[in-house]
């Protein structure tokens, strides 16, 4: 992967090429401080990945790429994402969205979509609408404040692999029940979720092979403990893996 980073800021435009050429850049990184137009990507034909970060005019240019397999957005004001839609995006990251509704979002979630991170955005209520990336491998859920349970990911044939980080409303983790992962990292997350109902979702999860339990604090300790004991009880221990970091989840294979 060969990457560019560029910065717009009030001081001008400053491109770091990394000693290549405009032509072989694959991964573009585009941090904007002020609105600006992305008139120059053009000049980057062989583009398979771009990070957008900050504000921008329009998007439309985007539409002149045919081969983005990798998107990151972070973007910070309305902006209409429609250039996207007829991309086969594999891997997709939404953060710190500004008005990234589901609706938006949901045209993004194609066949071809193989990982999905979604966080820190207060305007996702209902996770229902993953479950259109019927090819899904891995899900990342990180930040969302508003959701209270996750979706029906037994839906998800192909999804091995599921990170949940402080989604503290969540109320009901039932979907994973009968769900097809095999490695998941929860950061303890609701304060409505007792250890004993978490250890009960994870025992009826039949595919489930390493689970790695973060802890944030003392409540979450005194949970990890009874989610132990009640693993160890009923024969499950094996499947606690506390070396099972985010690097790590992000190269797993089916």
């Amino acid at each position: 992967m060969r990457r560019c980073i560029i910065t717009i800021d009030d001081s001008g435009f400053h491109v770091d090429l990394n000693g290549n050429a405009k032509g072989d850049i694959t991964y573009l990184t585009i941090n904007s401080f002020v609105k600006s137009e992305l008139h120059f990507l053009n000049e980057y034909p062989n583009l398979n990945a771009i990070s957008l970060t900050g504000k921008f005019s329009s998007l439309q240019p985007l539409s002149q790429l045919t081969g983005i397999e990798t998107v990151f957005l972070n973007v910070s004001n309305q902006l209409d994402i429609s250039p996207l839609y007829d991309w086969r995006i594999k891997n997709l990251e939404i953060c710190f969205a500004l008005g990234m509704t589901v609706d938006k979002i949901e045209p993004l979630l194609t066949e071809y979509i193989e990982c999905l991170q979604l966080g820190y955005t207060r305007k996702i209520t209902d996770l229902s609408f993953v479950t259109k990336a019927v090819n899904l491998q891995r899900l990342r859920l990180y930040e969302l404040p508003c959701v209270t349970q996750l979706p029906e990911l037994y839906k998800l044939p192909r999804l091995y692999a599921l990170k949940v980080e402080y989604m503290h409303k969540v109320r009901n983790i039932d979907g994973l029940i009968n769900s097809s992962i095999k490695y998941m990292n929860l950061t303890l997350f609701a304060d409505k979720l007792s250890g004993t109902k978490i250890s009960k979702i994870i025992q009826e999860m039949k595919f489930l092979k390493q689970l790695n339990i973060n802890l944030i604090d003392r409540n979450s300790s005194i949970r990890y403990d009874v989610i132990s004991n009640q693993l160890h009880k009923n024969g499950h221990i094996d499947v606690l893996n506390d070396t099972m970091n985010f690097d790590r989840w992000m190269e797993l294979l089916m």
